[in-house]
């Protein structure tokens, strides 16, 4: 736990973790503990907001996601936000803390599918576009070797730049969740901030451990409050 917490400061501190071998059980342990320190801030952070909702009588924020989800099946939350939501969520945000060429196009690509407009058009129109666009973007990285390397170097000098306009990024867009009328300007910082600390947790595990990581972490995330939810209903 001191290795992981450790880690944590650092990532929080430079944007860079130090590369350590992780076993299993560590790797575990850090994963289970992110997940009871995401819930611990949580639970936290929605008392204080009930508390000035109710100090100032206000009624609560409309949460649009969770009217949408309110008469979906089961199995439709479990795969759309335990599976679909956090795949194309951790490829959106947190694939390029790490460069690599093919990593703009599958942000692209991923960033896309999050779009409502893109509904209106056929996944096979989707699919080959960005199938020539991404064959567009490879080859001109793959010339043009300067291009390449100036915007790696900028990703080497300024990750703790990058992280937290990703998480910031990550933060805010959740906020459309909401009915934004109806959010007092007070409790703005109060729902941004779990979106917040978890997409911090979440980036660190895809510079640490990969994009394989993040997604299992934030899915397993997503699926614990699907069920803790199902079971209160």
């Amino acid at each position: 736990m001191i290795l992981f917490l450790n880690d944590i400061f650092l990532f929080a501190k430079t944007g860079k973790i130090e590369k350590v071998s992780w076993n299993s059980f560590e790797f575990f342990k850090a994963f289970v503990l992110s997940l009871i320190m995401s819930y611990m801030v949580f639970i936290l952070i929605i008392a204080i907001m009930q508390g000035i909702l109710y100090y100032l009588n206000l009624p609560p924020p409309i949460n649009n996601s969770a009217l949408f989800f309110k008469n979906k099946t089961f199995a439709y939350k479990l795969s759309t936000v335990g599976l679909i939501g956090p795949i194309l969520e951790e490829l959106s945000f947190r694939l390029l803390l790490k460069y690599q060429p093919v990593n703009f196009i599958i942000f692209l690509f991923a960033s896309t599918l999050n779009v409502d407009i893109i509904k209106n058009f056929s996944i096979v129109c989707i699919v080959s576009l960005y199938a020539f666009l991404g064959l567009v973007i490879h080859q001109f990285l793959s010339i043009h070797k300067c291009t390449d390397n100036l915007i790696r170097k900028i990703f080497e000098t300024y990750p703790r730049l990058i992280l937290y306009f990703s998480i910031t990024l990550f933060a805010i867009i959740h906020l459309f969740n909401y009915n934004l009328s109806s959010i007092p300007t007070l409790l703005i910082p109060f729902i941004i901030l779990p979106q917040f600390f978890d997409a911090f947790i979440l980036s660190y595990f895809r510079v640490s451990f990969g994009i394989i990581a993040s997604i299992s972490l934030h899915s397993v995330h997503n699926l614990l409050l699907i069920f803790i939810s199902h079971l209160n209903n």
